[in-house]
């Protein structure tokens, strides 16, 4: 009989951010993080009480010349930008790394006495063996009740410091892929970004993503179908409009990258284009939700927490079945 994770939707998003940056603008400026489109989501989740953390892939970023300007970056906006002591940018300037991030990794929140009766040393639980420090073998036998697992060769002072550290990202409720066209030079090969934004689907969380966001979609596998999880759902994204009427789509084609158009139907999905390539607008789809472009960027956000709300209200009452808990290993990189 499949098992389901029982635990309830976690009221903490991890919003993914750009790594790579490159020439895009007149003069050489550089595409990056477009940055209300990692801010403004930033200042609606945290509005409706959710813990927030950044990841991207390489645990860098560099802004978007154009996110930058004033046309882009004014008032409020601006100072939070520009204050690098709290908030927003203090977090975003400190992100992880999405290779650190692991909540596959269920590291145990006591080490007690029970647990390290063996050479002082907490255990990693295996199919028919407990494994410890040097290799050392005990069986079910030994007295080692097995709840939950650790690094192999974990001491439990390393498991105590690492607990803190990595309790929240044990599970997410909500992920969400903020943008800038740089977006489609790393996201497509992300492969962390993309395990992780799997992890939050396959535990019955929120998928979101705003404008050139939805590049990583193609590569973000439902563990049960091991298809993309925008397969037969409506997306939107960054018209191909938009990019013709910014003169960048040579560009974009010399990265060797789809558009966001041609993502969403590489992965499945079907593209549902805005009224216009700068009008606010949004897709939700069962626990998938997208925006078009840096207008949508907050509403997006919103769209995100609206369905949040009501998964986490089916989850409260036990009518939600999540993917198979084995499930979660089925991306490359959990093998």
């Amino acid at each position: 009989m499949p098992m389901y994770d029982p635990r309830p939707l976690p009221r903490r998003a991890l919003i993914a951010v750009t790594s790579a940056h490159a020439p895009l603008y007149p003069d050489g400026k550089e595409t990056g993080l477009f940055i209300t489109e990692a801010l403004h989501p930033y200042n609606i989740f945290k509005s409706k009480g959710f813990e927030v953390d950044f990841v991207s892939e390489t645990g860098t970023f560099s802004p978007d010349w154009l996110s930058t300007t004033e046309d882009w970056l004014k008032g409020d906006d601006k100072k939070t930008w520009e204050d690098t002591s709290k908030g927003f940018r203090k977090q975003l300037d400190s992100m992880a790394k999405a290779g650190d991030v692991d909540p596959d990794q269920h590291l145990a929140p006591f080490c007690n006495i029970k647990m390290c009766k063996i050479e002082g040393l907490c255990w990693v639980q295996q199919p028919d063996k407990v494994m410890l420090s040097g290799q050392t073998q005990a069986s079910w036998d030994d007295g080692i009740q097995p709840t939950q697992t650790a690094k192999f060769g974990s001491t439990c002072k390393q498991v105590k410091a690492r607990t803190a550290a990595n309790e929240r990202s044990l599970q997410y409720g909500l992920f969400f892929a903020s943008a800038g066209h740089a977006s489609l030079i790393d996201y497509p090969e992300a492969l962390q970004l993309q395990r992780l934004a799997s992890k939050v689907y396959s535990d019955g969380g929120i998928v979101s993503a705003v404008c050139h966001g939805g590049a990583i979609f193609p590569n973000v596998l439902n563990p049960v179908t091991n298809q993309s999880i925008i397969n037969n759902k409506k997306v939107t994204g960054f018209t191909t409009r938009g990019e013709e009427e910014q003169g960048v789509l040579d560009t974009i084609k010399s990265w060797n990258r789809p558009t966001i158009e041609e993502a969403a139907a590489k992965a499945g999905g079907t593209y549902v284009s805005p009224p216009g390539p700068w009008d606010s607008f949004t897709q939700t789809d069962g626990r998938i939700v997208t925006g078009a472009n840096p207008a949508s960027a907050e509403a997006t956000a919103v769209a995100a927490v609206e369905a949040f709300e009501k998964e986490a209200v089916l989850h409260e009452r036990g009518e939600v079945e999540g993917p198979h808990l084995e499930a979660s290993n089925s991306h490359p990189l959990a093998k």
